[in-house]
């Protein structure tokens, strides 16, 4: 689970939470009737940081939500959890539901984009009772798919690796991609060459949403790159549109924007 929740990420996860009093009566009851085994939800801490912004001052109550180490948020998200969890566990019909929601979402096939690209084509799909995507890319309409990256491969028991965006090349050749560990989506630069599947030596760290854009002739492409500190609430301010051309350092390539 992804820690560095911002405001956004935790306000779209409550509304869950709050969308229970919009159940239908018979469901409500059922899930009052067992209020005493609901743990109170917990109250969050009030601590207003205001900003100005082009003469007007903007009261936020709770910045402190960005900082994954203060001591007391994580407490604060598992109460909301445990309150939550407690009434939804309630709901009749709750267990078939979710069964059938498991079957529709794991054991059926997933594709989330596909690139043309010097005559192959790049699918990236979750196959088939897999619970991540993976990256092939297939010679012709009814080719084979061959996999070029599988995140699944990367991960163990106690970590595991997603993929967080790529883009082939105009001529096929290339394909530049970004991995991050455990849900971070701090992404790491990779290059793979099409024809063997294997990675050239570099990699750019700091490319959450690197958006890479390829030169015409594929020597090298465009990319954003974050310089602010992980897990802070700066961390994006300041970006740096760069650019790297394939076989050079990437701590000399030149930044753009």
């Amino acid at each position: 689970m992804n820690m560095d929740l911002d405001r956004r990420s935790f306000l779209l996860g409550s509304a869950g939470a709050l969308s229970l009093s919009l159940l239908p009566l018979e469901l409500r009851a059922t899930a009052t009737a067992s209020k005493n085994s609901v743990p109170p939800a917990p109250i969050a801490r009030v601590d207003v940081v205001k900003d100005t912004y082009f003469g007007e001052t903007v009261s936020d109550p709770y910045r402190w939500m960005e900082n994954s180490k203060d001591p007391e948020w994580l407490p604060f998200l598992k109460g909301q959890n445990a309150h939550t969890r407690a009434i939804i566990d309630a709901l009749p019909g709750r267990a078939a539901l979710l069964k059938r929601i498991e079957q529709l979402s794991g054991e059926a096939v997933a594709t989330s984009r596909v690139q043309r690209a010097g005559g192959l084509i790049f699918i990236q799909q979750r196959p088939l009772g897999a619970d991540n995507f993976k990256l092939f890319v297939r010679q012709g309409l009814n080719g084979p798919d061959r996999v070029l990256v599988d995140p699944t491969a990367m991960s163990s028991g106690k970590s595991h690796v997603s993929l967080d965006w790529w883009r082939a090349s105009p001529d096929g050749k290339y394909v530049v991609y970004g991995l991050s560990k455990d849900g971070s989506e701090d992404s790491l630069l990779h290059i793979l060459t099409v024809a063997d599947g294997k990675n050239l030596p570099e990699t750019i760290p700091n490319t959450e949403g690197a958006n890479p854009e390829w030169l015409d002739d594929a020597s090298g492409f465009f990319y954003t790159q974050l310089t602010g500190a992980v897990a802070t609430p700066e961390r994006y301010l300041d970006a740096q549109a760069r650019f790297h051309k394939l076989g050079a350092d990437p701590k000399s390539d030149p930044i753009l924007m």
